[in-house]
């Protein structure tokens, strides 16, 4: 299935798919969770390198993401609930 292309003043707008939903919105409003180097951490902005699991931004898909273990499944390792407390405590960039 091919996702649809948003262009906004004419330039494309990265798409991502969250881990708990499945919907597909822009990577902008997503929050990112990175494995590197043998750990797992919030991307805040600062943190860029390895595999990474995007989940949306609010209480209820991080609550089924956890509930569903999405990053586990998307980072191909063990996640700490701390990360999940991280997403749910984090209040923007």
């Amino acid at each position: 299935m091919k996702h649809k292309k948003i262009v906004e003043n004419g330039k494309y707008v990265p798409q991502r798919m969250c881990v708990a939903c499945r919907n597909i919105r822009p990577k902008a409003d997503m929050l990112r969770v990175a494995f590197y180097k043998g750990e797992v951490k919030l991307d805040n902005g600062d943190f860029k390198q390895g595999r990474g699991a995007y989940v949306c931004n609010n209480a209820d898909c991080i609550a089924k993401a956890e509930k569903t273990k999405g990053f586990q499944r998307g980072l191909k390792t063990g996640v700490l609930s701390e990360i999940y407390e991280e997403c749910m405590n984090f209040d923007g960039k």
